[in-house]
C-alpha cells in the first residue's frame, strides 16, 4: 500500500492481496467493488473482517466514491451524496467528469490516460469541482487509482473542502481579489 499526500488531504493507492482476486473480480463485475479489500492483520494475528471496511466507507464523514475506470460511479457513501447534491440514481447516470470544472477537464482526462497506461500509477489528481448547477463547488475532488497485481482496477475518489474559498469563476479554479 502506498500513500500520497496533498495540501488538502491524503489519498491512498491500495493493492488487494493476491488471494482475493477472484472475489474482487466478481464484485467489480457486479458494480459493488469495496474500496479496500486488502486483508490487514489485527494484533492477535487474525485478518480484519471485510465488513469493517464496508462500514467505514458507508459511515465515513468524508465524502467517498468508488469510480470505474471509464468514470462511472460504482459506489458512493451518504456524505458524498450530501456534499455533491446529486442522488445515487443521478450519479449512476453521470461520470466523474460531470463533476470536474470545465477548465480542468483536460487535466482529468490526461491523468486518467497516463495512469491507465501505467505512467506514474501511484500518483493522484486533485481538481476543482462543480455543483449540480455547474457552479464552482466549495470543494475539490481528489482521485487515486486503485490497482490489483499491478493492473488498474478502479478509482478511489473523495471530495475535499477548500479552505478559505476565495471568489470563484464559473469555469475554473478559485481566484483571489487581492
Amino acid at each position: 500500500t502506498s500513500s500520497s499526500s496533498t495540501g488538502s488531504g491524503t489519498t491512498t493507492t491500495t493493492t488487494t492481496a493476491g488471494g482475493d482476486k477472484d472475489a474482487a473480480d466478481e464484485t467489480a463485475r457486479q458494480g459493488q467493488q469495496q474500496p479496500q479489500q486488502q486483508q490487514q492483520q489485527q494484533p492477535g494475528g487474525g485478518a480484519v473482517d471485510p465488513r469493517v471496511y464496508e462500514q467505514a466507507f458507508a459511515n465515513s464523514s468524508v465524502p467517498l466514491a468508488v469510480v470505474a475506470l471509464d468514470g462511472t460511479f460504482l459506489r458512493v457513501n451518504a456524505k458524498f451524496i450530501e456534499v455533491c447534491g446529486f442522488s445515487s440514481d443521478e450519479l449512476a447516470e453521470r461520470t466523474i467528469f460531470n463533476l470536474v470544472a470545465p477548465s480542468q477537464l483536460h487535466v482529468a482526462f490526461s491523468y486518467v490516460s497516463l495512469v491507465l497506461r501505467g505512467v506514474d500509477p501511484a500518483s493522484h489528481l486533485v481538481v476543482y469541482a462543480v455543483t449540480r448547477d455547474s457552479k464552482p463547488a466549495p470543494y475539490a475532488m481528489a482521485v487515486s487509482l486503485v490497482a490489483h497485481e499491478g493492473g488498474p482496477r478502479y478509482f478511489s475518489t473523495s471530495l475535499v473542502p477548500l479552505s478559505n474559498v476565495p471568489q470563484q469563476h464559473a469555469d475554473g479554479p478559485p481566484t483571489s481579489d487581492s
